[in-house]
């Protein structure tokens, strides 16, 4: 068997097309060059080296591949009007034929040279990969057939979201049953629980595709399952409650489920079938899937289709807050009394019963320090599974990433010393000795400014050593990937140094360099933005992009990713992003964090 040499143009120029007879000249000059290459290299065919070791399976899917890339070579003009699905069918009693009986569009001489390219990329009687094709084709005693697809074909289905009434109305009523029914393409069926069926080929899939851009949208990326085996919020729904189904959502109309079905339907017992189904926006629906929310996050605001799509979590607004923490997926608020609120995800535990005066928040848990100097994790994967860890403690700062060697440090009331968790001793073990004044932890390692004033950090490695940094501090450490800020000992503002000077750093991630600002009262950063909250109270960030918090005085600012988070002076939390997704808001929030 011979995988043949491609069409490499039939109609290249839409308005001075080639002469067919020149384009199978090309196609047979193709092939002799493959045929030399062949002789030279008897063990490269066709990029595949092991072809007799390969499964039926596989090596249908290389003949897939082979005819699609083959047809694609006849570039044909007015692609939204020329379209369509090519069978080739191979058997030892017929040979080779081609079915473009599924096509639209095409001239006569586009239908040649589509043909020609199929035939070209079958198997043909005149060799095979090391073998005979009377020895390859034992691989397939019923013969092979194989579809590709062609040009831009209009979408499956009529658009959204008249149809979806249609579909509503056809799985009540005979009359609308048959009306839609008629809608359909050949060959999809609408079946008995309402859902439509169709093959599991490119021609569908790609007109699907299409169709599905009109049939909602797809809901945000943290509904889906999670890494504290939370399932996806909508797997499940539907008829066989398939779990990897995708779904899409039209607030208040529909939420259509797109899935392979498994167990096949019936009528594709034989060759894999795709389906689409739609769920009613009813009551039950709702119901369900505000339960589920609520089960995974919490301060969730707006209707359900906007909190599926585009989630959104509101700071209680009921008390002042004195500071924020910020994590990827979850924000934090201490008031003056003490008293936590955590909106955005759901940790596996409940925030401890007590008061803290310092919290960070995490990937998969959150630490606090209670008043009493004793430190509280909490959640997936939390340091001594949640138990009290006697200090006592200062301050605590956690990894905002899953897969930190190092999650979670302390700096003690008493010595100040820096002690981070062990996981295999089971407790906190001492980082550095010398008197610490604040300590930042992120997913790279961990960095300290010493009460005498220089900066030290390490990486999470095994073995690695504490560097100090040519930089003299007097506050407010705030680290990222490349860079280490802070309060400098001569002269105001905030200045920044590199974090790793002798290793390689992105051209396009310059040396942060903050905007002058006067006595800076509390520093973010994250990436190569920043923001700074000065004494009298102003808040400035860098770039000037970013800039763009509404006029009023703050107390304290905080980040993470994408997401700054500033505290009023009257105790208001507010946020320049929305949760979790990071699309910025059009305006900024007032009572209540916009996250």
């Amino acid at each position: 068997m011979v995988l043949a040499g491609g069409l490499f143009s039939c109609l290249p120029e839409p308005r001075r097309p080639p002469p067919l007879q020149e384009a199978l000249e090309n196609a047979a000059r193709g092939r002799a060059e493959d045929e030399e290459d062949r002789r030279r290299h008897p063990f490269v065919c066709g990029g595949n080296h092991d072809f007799d070791n390969r499964s039926p399976d596989e090596r249908k899917r290389d003949f897939e591949r082979e005819v699609t890339g083959f047809t694609s070579n006849c570039v044909l003009s007015l692609p939204h009007q020329k379209y369509g699905e090519v069978r080739v069918t191979w058997s030892q009693k017929d040979g080779v034929s081609v079915d473009l009986t599924g096509t639209h569009g095409l001239t006569e001489d586009d239908r040649r040279c589509v043909e020609a390219a199929a035939r070209n990329a079958a198997p043909v009687g005149n060799g095979g990969y090391h073998r005979g094709v009377a020895d390859w084709v034992r691989d397939f005693p019923e013969g092979l057939t194989i579809y590709t697809s062609f040009g831009k074909p209009p979408p499956l289905l009529p658009p959204m979201p008249d149809f979806a009434a249609d579909w509503q109305a056809a799985t009540t009523s005979p009359e609308a049953r048959a009306r839609l029914l008629a809608s359909l393409p050949d060959e999809a069926a609408l079946e008995d629980d309402g859902c439509i069926s169709f093959p599991l080929r490119p021609a569908f899939l790609d007109r699907l595709t299409r169709w599905l851009q009109t049939a909602g949208a797809r809901p945000n990326a943290f509904w889906g399952r999670d890494l504290d085996a939370h399932d996806d919020v909508l797997a499940g729904f539907g008829v066989k409650g398939q779990e990897d189904a995708h779904a899409y959502v039209l607030p208040n109309i529909s939420v259509i489920v797109e899935r392979t079905p498994w167990p096949p339907r019936p009528r594709f017992a034989n060759a894999a079938g795709h389906e689409v189904c739609l769920l009613k926006w009813d009551r039950k629906l709702q119901q369900e899937l505000r339960a589920r929310i609520e089960q995974r996050a919490t301060c969730m605001t707006g209707d359900l289709g906007e909190i599926l799509v585009h989630p959104l979590a509101d700071v209680p607004a009921g008390r002042p807050f004195l500071s924020v923490a910020v994590g990827p997926t979850r924000v934090c608020a201490l008031d003056g009394g003490g008293r936590l609120s955590c909106c955005g995800q759901r940790t596996p535990q409940d925030i401890p019963a007590a008061a803290f005066t310092s919290v960070a928040v995490g990937m998969n848990f959150d630490c606090g320090v209670t008043v009493a100097g004793d430190l509280y994790c909490w959640g997936s994967g939390a340091p001594a599974y949640g138990s009290i860890i006697k200090g006592p403690f200062a301050q605590v700062t956690v990894a905002p990433v899953y897969n930190a060697l190092v999650h979670v440090c302390a700096i003690r009331r008493d010595t100040r010393a820096l002690e981070c968790w062990n996981p295999d001793a089971g407790r906190m073990v001492t980082a550095s000795a010398e008197k610490v004044r604040s300590a930042v932890l992120d997913g790279w390692g961990v960095c300290a400014l010493l009460e005498a004033g220089p900066v030290l950090c390490r990486e999470s490695k095994p073995g690695d050593k504490w560097r100090r940094l040519k930089a003299q501090f007097r506050g407010l450490v705030a680290i990222n990937q490349y860079d280490v800020c802070g309060v400098p000992d001569a002269g105001g503002g905030v200045a920044c140094v590199e974090r790793y000077p002798e290793a390689p750093r992105p051209q396009e991630l310059a040396l942060l360099r903050p905007p002058p600002v006067p006595e800076p009262m509390s520093v973010a950063i994250s990436g190569g933005d920043g923001c700074v909250v000065d004494r009298s109270g102003r808040l400035t960030c860098w770039p000037v992009a970013r800039n763009r918090w509404s006029a009023g005085f703050y107390r304290a600012v905080a980040a993470s990713g994408d997401r700054f988070c500033a505290v009023t002076i009257d105790g208001r939390v507010k946020c320049d992003r929305y949760w979790p997704s990071g699309a910025p808001t059009a305006a900024f929030p007032e009572a209540g964090a916009g996250l």
